[in-house]
């Protein structure tokens, strides 16, 4: 028996129940076993046809109760959840399963940032949070998104020209409503002087009411050499909607175009889930991620 597909039901009581071609009890040898997967959306619909075992009644194979399609060496060929049990003839019931990703389809309120890396998530200041730093530099200069001429890699570039007398450059990210922010890692260069200030933190506001404060909220100073580079991951204490970044040098006014740039720049929510992989190319794996999802959608607990 080379090729065998076995199931496994999860029951909220912690009790499982297996379903395969090597069990000893007849009841518990499916009759048939039938799945299929479509992309996007991972696994789709899933049936296990069954004798009536005196172990599953109907209330115990509750809907939404788990269940792992495997085989030999325990390879997952399918995860879902029950949605239905019809009695199918005099001795048999089904398991109608459904893949987990299309339970997120009644939840489409359902929002969470996992980790961002679109540098188009990167906007201008407010209107308030530019009045604020007018009050300290004579002009905002805007971020921009663009292809980092060193590496190839996207980058967000903040430029403060020669042309501007004591300038700031400004980007802000905003996770979004019920969104907050874990950590951001960065990958920096500059074409600055040692004097030059760089920082990536977080705040409470678009106003920056709180925040962006080192080190609980930012990072110190990024540059301190010349042209100076810096990378890592910045996790801040508190846990805030909207990143900030900055670049500038106060009260001089420079002789040419000076800048910093931020490669690879990712942020990740404050969610919980453990980061998988190395920096800079850490993520997280679609099962936790859908695992997390589901477990949102209070009508599925």
């Amino acid at each position: 028996m080379d090729n065998w597909i076995a199931a496994s039901l999860f029951l909220s009581d912690g009790r499982v129940i297996r379903f395969g071609p090597d069990e000893a009890d007849a009841e518990n040898v499916p009759s048939d076993i039938a799945f299929d997967t479509s992309n996007p959306g991972g696994f789709g619909s899933a049936s296990i046809t069954l004798p009536r075992p005196e172990n599953l009644r109907t209330d115990d194979a509750k809907l939404f109760s788990h269940v792992e399609l495997y085989g030999p060496g325990n390879v997952i060929y399918y995860e879902g959840f029950i949605n239905g049990i019809p009695q199918v003839g005099a001795d048999s019931i089904q398991l109608n399963l459904s893949g987990w990703v299309s339970a997120l389809d009644k939840h489409e309120t359902f929002r969470e940032i996992f980790v961002d890396r679109d540098l188009g998530r990167w906007g201008d200041a407010s209107r308030e949070l530019r009045i604020t730093f007018l009050a300290i530099f004579n002009s905002v200069q805007s971020a921009n998104a663009e292809t980092d001429t060193a590496s190839a890699l996207p980058a967000l570039t903040l430029t403060t020209p020669a042309t501007e007398v004591n300038p700031v450059a400004l980007a802000v990210y905003d996770a979004g409503a019920g969104s907050t922010i874990d950590s951001i890692y960065y990958d920096m260069t500059s074409i600055s002087t040692s004097s030059h200030v760089g920082q990536i933190g977080v705040m409470s506001d678009d106003k920056q009411t709180a925040g962006m404060t080192s080190p609980a909220t930012a990072t110190s100073d990024l540059i301190t050499t010349t042209n100076g580079t810096a990378s890592g991951t910045f996790t801040p204490t508190s846990s805030y909607r909207y990143g900030q970044v900055r670049f500038y040098l106060a009260g001089t006014v420079g002789s040419a175009d000076q800048s910093m740039t931020l490669r690879r720049l990712a942020v990740f929510g404050n969610h919980g889930l453990t980061k998988r992989g190395t920096a800079p190319d850490q993520g997280y794996y679609a099962s936790d991620i859908i695992s997390y999802a589901i477990s949102q959608a209070t009508s599925l607990n």
